[in-house]
C-alpha cells in the first residue's frame, strides 16, 4: 500500500494543475478481453454498479472523500478510461457514478488479453488524477 501511495503522489505531482484533496483513489479495472463474453461483461458492470449502490460502500466512499474512475482493459496496449475521475462528495454522486458504470458500453468487443498486464502497468492513467493523494 505504501508503494501505491508513493506512486500516486509522484503521478499527481507530474500531472500538475489545480489539485483537490481526496483520501482514497479507487480505479475500477474491467476486463474486456476475448475471454469475457457479452453476458459476463454485463455481469461485471452490473455487479460493480450494485456494489457501489450498497449503503455501506457508498458511506465509505463519501466518508473517505474518494475519487473513482473506471478503466476497460484487454492488455498492455489496450486500456481506456471510460469514466473519468469523479469525486464522491455525497450519496447522489455515488448513485450517479453507479448508473454510469451500469450503462458503460464495452469499448473493445471480444479482444484477447495478456495475463499480468492490468492497467497498473500503464502510468498514464494515474497521471490524470484530478487531486492530490493524501499521505
Amino acid at each position: 500500500m505504501t508503494r501505491f501511495r508513493a506512486a500516486l503522489a509522484v503521478c499527481a505531482t507530474l500531472a500538475g494543475g489545480a489539485a483537490q484533496a481526496c483520501d482514497l483513489a479507487l480505479l475500477l479495472a474491467v476486463d474486456v478481453s476475448g475471454s469475457v463474453d457479452r453476458q459476463e461483461y454485463r455481469i461485471q458492470m452490473g455487479g460493480l454498479a450494485a456494489a457501489l449502490r450498497d449503503g455501506t460502500v457508498a458511506d465509505a466512499l463519501v466518508g473517505q472523500q474518494a475519487s473513482v474512475t473506471l478503466v476497460q482493459w484487454t492488455g498492455a496496449s489496450r486500456q481506456r478510461q471510460t469514466i473519468p475521475w469523479t469525486p464522491m462528495l455525497n450519496h447522489a454522486d455515488v448513485i450517479r457514478f453507479a448508473d454510469r458504470v451500469d450503462q458503460d458500453a464495452r469499448v473493445w468487443p471480444l479482444r484477447t488479453s495478456c495475463p499480468g498486464r492490468a492497467p497498473v502497468r500503464r502510468p498514464s492513467l494515474a497521471t490524470r488524477l484530478p487531486f492530490s493523494p493524501q499521505a
